[in-house]
Formats: structure tokens, C-alpha cells, sequence
């Protein structure tokens, strides 16, 4: 189990063998042409629902969005550590 918290304070669980998913690589390859949609895809494909929703909730402001630039932060970090496998 990867395990780690980003820097605004989210801690996340993620399965040793979240990464080793071809679905996730197209989805990466997707954003990396530009396909800014397949952002949605990767999040749904690294996390699970729970963490996923823990996520949402951690960020949502008092209006009650979810900001989509802080939600791609927040994955961008989680993505990051779980490459260098940290457990924190």
C-alpha cells in the first residue's frame, strides 16, 4: 500500500499496483498530446471512489465546488509520490 499526504494535508491510500494500469498510461498519454478531457479518466482510473470523494471534499470550497485546478494539483502529487514510491 502506497501512503502518503500532499501538501495542502490530504492523506492517500493507493494499491502498490495502482500505476502498473495500461488504461492509466493512455489516459497520461492523452494529456500529454493535449487531451485535457482524459484528465478526468486519470483521476478516475488512479483513485479509488473513496479516495477519489475524500479528495473532492478535502478541496471543495464553502460554495461548494471543487476547484478543477486544485483537484489537478492534488493529483499531480499523489501521482508524483506514488512514482517514487513514498509512504509517508
Amino acid at each position: 500500500m502506497l501512503e502518503g499526504k500532499t501538501t495542502s494535508g490530504f492523506r492517500w491510500k493507493l494499491e502498490d499496483d495502482a500505476l502498473d494500469n495500461y488504461e492509466l498510461l493512455e489516459a497520461l498519454r492523452e494529456i500529454d498530446t493535449g487531451n485535457e478531457a482524459a484528465v478526468v479518466d486519470m483521476i478516475n482510473l488512479l483513485l479509488p471512489e473513496e479516495e477519489k470523494k475524500a479528495l473532492k471534499d478535502h478541496i471543495r470550497s464553502q460554495s461548494g465546488r471543487v476547484s478543477a485546478k486544485k483537484m489537478i494539483q492534488e493529483v499531480a502529487e499523489i501521482l508524483e509520490a506514488s512514482k517514487e514510491g513514498k509512504n509517508s
